[in-house]
């Protein structure tokens, strides 16, 4: 009958067979035909360079994200509803906190406090009071324009 040859693992008991045409290696030898790359170590003036371009893009990256967070908050509310009109009384006196808070719980504007520092930006201070109709289709621009000729 034929020989069955069974496969032992390697460890403390047993010892791993070489390959065929392989030579064994005795503890702690290397392979003759083993090369190794030379690394140069990377100088502390790259590492910051590429330190301060990865900074650089972060922030590249989120004022952009800031930026088309507050272009989309100052948009139109509805821009589909340009037949829709909401009454609003802007009353003698009113900061411009309060007439952002007017236009904000009407559903004219998105975002009230927004809509006051992009006032403030714009140096805008002369709101006129009085009845006005105003529609969700128009944007904060559109809506300062409005409330600056008076209603």
């Amino acid at each position: 009958m034929a020989e069955e040859k069974t496969k032992k693992p390697a460890g403390e008991d047993h010892e791993a067979e070489p390959k065929a045409g392989s030579t064994k290696l005795k503890e702690n030898e290397e392979p003759d035909d083993v090369e190794y790359l030379e690394v140069e170590a990377a100088s502390p003036l790259k590492v910051v360079l590429v330190t301060l371009g990865v900074i650089f893009l972060l922030a590249v990256i989120v004022a952009a994200a800031g930026s088309l967070y507050l272009y989309s908050q100052l948009k139109p509310v509805n821009p589909g509803a340009q037949d829709e009109v909401v009454e609003v009384e802007i009353p003698k006196g009113s900061s411009t906190a309060q007439i952002a808070q007017i236009l904000h719980e009407a559903g004219l504007i998105k975002n009230e406090m927004l809509f006051y520092y992009y006032v403030r930006y714009l140096g805008v201070s002369d709101f006129k009071a009085g009845q006005y109709q105003l529609s969700p289709s128009m944007s904060a621009r559109k809506i300062i324009e409005v409330l600056q000729e008076g209603g």
